[in-house]
C-alpha cells in the first residue's frame, strides 16, 4: 500500500491530478476508516479516496521525467491488436489505467489511435481514446517542465509520425 505525505501531488486515473491535503477518519458500520483527501486540479473540487484501495484505484504519484523516453518509444511501435469486443477492449483499458503505467497508458493511446486510423473505432473507442489522451496529457504535465496543453501536442504529434510512417 502506498503511503502518501500531506502535500504530495497525486495522479487518479480517472479524475486526473491533484494535491493530498487530509487524511480523513470516518466512522462507518461501526468502524473508522480513512480515506485521502485530495484537492483536484482540474476541477477545482475535493475527491475522498479510502486509503485501503488507494492502490487498487491506482492513485499515485507522477512518474519521473525519465520515463517519458519510454514513452516515446512505446508511441513510435507498431500497435498491439486489441480484443474485437467492445466490452473486452474496455475491461482491459481501465485495468490499465487503474496500474498507473506511463508506458502502459501510452499503449492503450497508440493501439486505440491505430483502430480510429484503421476506420475500426466505435464511438465508444473514440470517447476512451479522447479519455487516454487526457489522462495521459495529464500524467506528463505533473511530471512538470511542460503545461498540459504541450503535452497533449507532443503525444499528438508521436502518433501523426507513427501512422504517417
Amino acid at each position: 500500500m502506498a503511503d502518501f505525505e500531506i502535500g504530495a501531488s497525486v495522479l487518479h486515473p480517472r479524475y486526473g491530478p491533484g494535491t493530498l491535503t487530509s487524511v480523513k477518519k470516518v466512522r462507518e458500520d461501526g468502524e473508522v476508516k480513512e480515506y485521502y483527501v485530495i484537492q483536484l486540479t482540474r476541477t477545482k473540487g475535493r475527491l475522498l479516496t479510502p486509503v485501503q484501495t488507494a492502490d487498487k484505484v491506482g492513485l499515485h504519484s507522477p512518474r519521473r521525467k525519465r520515463d517519458r523516453a519510454d514513452l516515446w518509444r512505446v508511441l513510435a511501435r507498431d500497435p498491439n491488436e486489441m480484443p474485437s469486443d467492445f466490452r473486452k477492449r474496455r475491461k482491459e483499458i481501465k485495468t490499465t489505467f487503474r496500474s498507473g503505467s506511463l508506458t502502459d497508458m501510452g499503449r492503450v493511446v497508440r493501439d486505440l489511435a491505430w483502430r480510429q486510423v484503421e476506420g475500426e473505432a466505435t464511438t465508444g473507442d473514440r470517447r476512451l481514446l479522447k479519455r487516454a489522451k487526457d489522462l495521459l496529457a495529464e500524467e506528463l504535465a505533473a511530471m512538470g517542465s511542460m503545461k498540459k496543453t504541450e503535452a497533449a501536442e507532443r503525444v499528438e504529434s508521436a502518433l501523426e509520425v507513427r501512422f504517417q510512417a
